[in-house]
């Protein structure tokens, strides 16, 4: 597998997660499987960070493209379990995920 590996420092928020989602979608995605974003050092994330993690997972599965977070602070972990899109964002090895891109975004809709 050749993931594209990306990190992301300090806050995925706001105008920040958005930019985030930009620079993503303008990478050109046809020569990896996909992107390993690792967020050791993210400080804060929201539930409009989180949102932009599940349009880019729902983006890149769209091209049979896969998205993997590592690093993964406590903080994010509990946030993304919470809004119960932890399953979709860090699945398990060979195993479907229960999510799919619709009912994660409603999960954070009706977070916010």
């Amino acid at each position: 597998m050749n993931l594209r590996t990306l990190h992301i420092t300090d806050e995925l928020d706001g105008r920040r997660a958005l930019a985030f989602a930009d620079d993503l979608t303008g990478t050109h995605v046809d020569n990896v499987s996909g992107f390993d974003i690792s967020l050791r050092d993210v400080t804060h994330i929201d539930v409009s960070g989180v949102a932009v993690l599940v349009r880019i997972y729902s983006r890149l599965e769209e091209r049979g493209k896969t998205l993997r977070l590592s690093d993964v602070p406590t903080t994010v972990a509990g946030l993304l379990q919470r809004l119960g899109v932890d399953d979709l964002l860090t699945p398990a090895p060979r195993r479907r995920s229960r999510w799919t891109p619709v009912r994660a975004f409603r999960a954070v809709r009706e977070a916010a």
